[in-house]
């Protein structure tokens, strides 16, 4: 029950530093029907098999191979999902075999090192959303699919893979404020230096 409170808190944050922060254009207006259409969709699930899928990770899986996909990809981009990818899996894994951390939440501390990881090896702040994505979701996918193998697992695209994209997107879009404030605060104390000067 606390991953479906969480989950909701997350995704509607998301919803509104979307709506308020974003310019009004055509693409943040999809982006807030994508973000219903997945709140929407999240409590359903399809069953393929022996196996349970969210309907909202296929929504959110597709989506975002097509638009990754449909950019212009270089080898660096996709070197980086890659690594967001693998990097996802392990710390799961991690956690699964030797959970150390008991004491910090695995979405903080989880989330705090891929957006190291992704914001450390791309510049372009909507190339760092779509490579976290696009990352994490293929991530679970591949986590999931090991877990079936073992036995261990049923259902692929659960409310704790929503909180840990949530928390990893939420962080991003904090730390891209925070470096735009210390940038204002640089430039204007160089401007200020300069006007003194």
């Amino acid at each position: 029950m606390d991953e479906l409170i969480l989950f909701y808190y997350c995704t509607w944050f998301i919803y509104i530093v979307v709506y308020f922060f974003m310019q009004p254009s055509l693409i943040s207006k999809g982006l807030l029907m994508f973000i219903l259409i997945y709140i929407c969709l999240s409590p359903y699930f399809i069953m393929i098999g022996s196996l349970y899928v969210s309907l909202s990770f296929c929504l959110l899986l597709i989506s975002v191979s097509v638009l990754f996909g449909l950019s212009y990809i270089k080898m660096d981009v996709l070197f980086v999902t890659f690594i967001c990818m693998i990097s996802y899996v392990g710390l799961l894994l991690w956690e699964k075999l030797a959970p150390v951390l008991v004491f910090i939440p695995s979405q903080f501390w989880i989330a705090i090192i891929i957006v190291f990881i992704v914001r450390f090896l791309l510049r372009s702040f909507t190339n760092q959303v779509i490579v976290t994505v696009i990352g994490l979701s293929w991530g679970q996918l591949m986590y999931e699919l090991i877990l079936i193998d073992y036995g261990l697992e049923t259902l692929i695209g659960n409310y704790e893979y929503m909180n840990y994209l949530a928390a990893t997107i939420i962080c991003l879009f904090i730390t891209e404020r925070v470096v735009q404030l210390f940038k204002k605060v640089i430039y204007g104390r160089k401007i200020q230096m300069y006007i003194n000067n």
